[in-house]
């Protein structure tokens, strides 16, 4: 016998109130608009409906705890775990902009653990949630809210042939029916003294010690399945067209729902096509932060301003003349005599250095500079940074040598 989610009709639940060919299609639309953006500000208005229509279903969390409890950990581990590892936007966002850097407070075999949280990979992290809540709160809304009843007859009225109607149907109804049948096999072993808390040994043992749970359960879906040929054979399916014993029609709310859904996947597309909604950060988050990464010529001159400025108290005039050149720090060495630099790194390490010319003002010692002082301010004419090339652990300049004050 089959049986299906728990699904029960509420009183002035949205979802209920809809054709479920309806549903289906503004459901098909929705997800197939939310996968074509990664900007967080469009993703936060698929949320906004997505809440819309949890709020209005009806849905007590009570008897859908389980789960939204699976699915928010599961969203949750993965959304932490491309946080701090920043490999699922390789392919969105091709540089990093440095937040901070966790350091562990010791050392395996000579490397350091740490983790470098950057602007791109935290606003990754949050698209990623966003994205993939807002689908997975209206998957979840399915089996509590659809008749399992209507399931065949609205696949067959979305157009598909009576053989993948009856087979969508199925579908829906075999993890409820697999998981009755296996509480009904374990309550029954635990009835005869199987108790499979006391489960020992290795992997391949514990399997072979759950042979009672599994080899029940898995004939039992095979007979299931026979019988289900059987009565379908009876009854000549697949033979000519199929009458079905409920009918569905549209109202004018399933079709405004429908025209939402078709708005707003045109829209959505449109967008994309156009540019908008690929993967955003906000640019004032960008300022003054160093990259992570493979620096390119262009990328490392520019971090090494930034560094320039940062080191000194005032930017009397803008940098120019840039020179880069891409070096190991050993030959680095020998360019600057100066050996204080990244001196935990291997010789071979590969690293920018940047020459600019300019003119920085650092402030006397003992206070600011006035016109009266006896200190006069000291004024650099040129800088120099050492840059980690393709590094991602030490990701900061760090400027080697100063020019004599004027």
């Amino acid at each position: 016998m089959l049986v299906t989610w728990r699904h029960r009709e509420r009183r002035g639940s949205l979802i209920q109130s809809l054709d479920p060919r309806a549903w289906w299609i503004f459901y098909a639309c929705f997800l197939a608009s939310t996968l074509l953006f990664w900007d967080a500000r469009f993703l936060a208005v698929f949320l906004a409906i997505a809440l819309f229509f949890i709020f209005t279903s009806r849905v007590t969390w009570q008897e859908s705890r389980r789960a939204w409890l699976f699915i928010g950990l599961f969203i949750t581990f993965f959304a932490i775990l491309t946080f701090l590892t920043g490999r699922g936007g390789v392919e969105v966002y091709q540089q990093e902009h440095l937040i901070t850097r966790l350091q562990a407070p010791f050392s395996i075999f000579g490397w350091q653990p740490g983790v470098n949280i950057t602007v791109e990979r935290s606003f990754f992290a949050l698209s990623q949630f966003l994205r993939v809540f807002s689908i997975a709160s209206l998957t979840i809304l399915i089996p509590y809210s659809l008749d399992p009843g209507l399931y065949g007859v609205a696949f067959r009225g979305l157009g598909l042939p009576d053989k993948i109607a009856y087979a969508m149907d199925l579908t829906m109804r075999f993890i409820p029916t697999f998981g009755r049948d296996f509480q009904l096999t374990l309550d029954a072993q635990r009835a005869r003294g199987y108790e499979i808390e006391n489960l020992r040994g290795g992997l391949i043992a514990q399997v072979r010690k759950m042979a009672p749970l599994i080899v029940p359960v898995t004939i039992h879906a095979i007979i299931g399945s026979e019988d289900i040929i059987d009565a379908m054979d009876l009854r000549a399916f697949g033979v000519g067209p199929r009458t079905w014993l409920q009918q569905l029609h549209y109202r004018r709310r399933d079709r405004l729902l429908i025209v939402l859904g078709v708005l707003l996947l045109t829209a959505s597309l449109g967008l994309s096509f156009s540019g908008l909604g690929k993967f955003w950060v906000p640019a004032q988050m960008l300022e003054n932060r160093p990259l992570v990464g493979n620096l390119t010529k262009e990328q490392a001159m520019t971090q090494a301003q930034q560094e320039c400025l940062a080191a000194y108290d005032e930017s009397l005039s803008a940098p120019h003349d840039f020179q880069a050149r891409q070096v190991t720090l050993k030959e680095a060495y020998a360019m600057l005599g100066n050996e204080m630099a990244f001196e935990q790194r291997p010789p071979d390490t590969p690293v920018w250095i940047v020459w600019m010319k300019g003119a920085w003002r650092v402030e006397p010692p003992g206070g600011s500079y006035s016109q009266d002082s006896d200190h006069p301010p000291i004024v650099f004419q040129n800088c120099t940074v050492i840059l980690p090339a393709n590094d991602q652990e030490s990701l900061g300049g760090v400027i080697v040598t100063k020019a004599l004050p004027q």
